[in-house]
């Protein structure tokens, strides 16, 4: 079908390249091979997975692949293809919550203020709004919604050839002697836009071929940075004295640190707030782990170990002054062995990354009981 439909595509449109994709019927065959299907037509970004039916979606806005960012197809035994899915947010095929411009206006709306605002979630969000008829009112709200942010629209060829200037650029020669961070920036053709970040802390200058640079803060997922436009040239960031030996500082904005009962020295670590846990017929632990209020954001790998063995593994990310429940599954082999034994005691392993030079650590006694 690829094949025939390719050539009377060719044939009604002489030179125009067939680059992006998006079937009518949705159809997708084997693990991957419409994707393998669609390179070797020179078609490298597909637009065909989205939300549908209405009565599975329940008009519920949001990133259903995990991320909003358009990402290369993998083959079954791992090989990337070099064909990007850019899932499809926003269809006009759900019925009344879509079709009409308050439904669609409630979705994109949902989408660019946590992209745009202090929560960062990030993203490409493709549309599928069918403008047969040219007065479409969902297509008319998206492109409001963009407008008043700032929020470019642009076509899936356009989106396939920034994606293609952004991986073709690059940091290059990155060295750091005494307090002088120093790189070059290789800009593809095409990356319009294009933005750096730099470490935040301890970050006194910059300069691009010896010109000054004025980075604007930026706050993203917590971390402080410094943020300029990525315009190709050797750059030099000058940092403070108060740096690790490996180079700049940790930012001390928006680090995670939370506190565990027992710790030592007034450092701050992770805490298990009860330390006896019921286990599921299904192997499910819940855990309750706790950040302080002082900080913005806490980042925690919770992982619960056994005679040197991982028998669950969980990451969380944390507002400060909340807990939360961590959701663990047991290995099949610890799931057995507590069953023989009635409970069982481990070591809730608390791993706090918060862009120091080491993490910190904490060890707890959980003592897990069988369902």
């Amino acid at each position: 079908m690829w094949s025939t439909q390719a050539a009377g595509f060719a044939a009604q449109f002489g030179s125009l390249p067939l680059r992006t994709s998006r079937t009518h019927c949705i159809a997708w065959s084997g693990w991957a091979n419409d994707a393998i299907i669609e390179r070797a037509q020179g078609v490298r970004l597909d637009t065909n997975y989205y939300y549908w039916p209405g009565s599975w979606a329940l008009s519920f806005p949001g990133m259903f692949t995990g991320s909003g960012f358009p990402m290369r197809f993998a083959d079954a035994d791992g090989t990337l293809i070099d064909v990007y899915q850019a899932a499809t947010q926003l269809t006009d095929e759900w019925g009344a919550t879509q079709t009409d411009a308050t439904g669609v206006a409630q979705h994109i709306d949902a989408l660019l203020t946590r992209a745009t605002g202090p929560k960062g979630y990030y993203g490409v969000f493709t549309a599928n709004m069918h403008t047969d008829h040219p007065d479409h009112p969902g297509a008319k709200a998206i492109v409001a919604a963009a407008k008043a942010r700032g929020v470019p629209v642009v076509s899936a060829a356009q989106m396939l050839d920034w994606l293609d200037a952004r991986n073709g650029s690059s940091f290059q020669d990155v060295s750091f002697s005494g307090n002088l961070l120093r790189f070059r920036i290789a800009r593809a053709g095409g990356a319009n836009g294009l933005e750096a970040m730099l470490p935040a802390g301890g970050l006194t200058s910059l300069t691009r071929d010896g010109v000054p640079v004025t980075p604007a803060p930026r706050a993203v997922k917590g971390i402080e940075y410094r943020v300029f436009p990525a315009g190709a040239g050797s750059y030099v960031a000058t940092y403070d004295g108060a740096r690790g030996a490996s180079g700049p500082r940790a930012p001390s904005a928006g680090t995670a640190r939370v506190r565990i009962k027992g710790g030592t020295g007034g450092l701050r670590r992770a805490k298990v707030v009860r330390h006896t846990a019921r286990v599921s017929a299904a192997g499910i632990v819940r855990l309750r782990v706790r950040c302080p209020r002082s900080e913005r954001r806490c980042r925690v790998d919770v992982r619960l170990r056994r005679a040197g063995a991982v028998i669950a593994k969980r990451s969380v990310i944390l507002t400060g002054g909340r807990s939360t429940k961590v959701r663990l599954r047991l290995t099949p082999r610890a799931r057995r062995q507590l069953a023989r034994a009635g409970s069982m005691r481990v070591r809730a392993v608390l791993r706090l990354t918060n862009g120091e030079a080491a993490p910190i650590i904490s060890r707890t006694r959980v003592r897990l009981l069988a369902p």
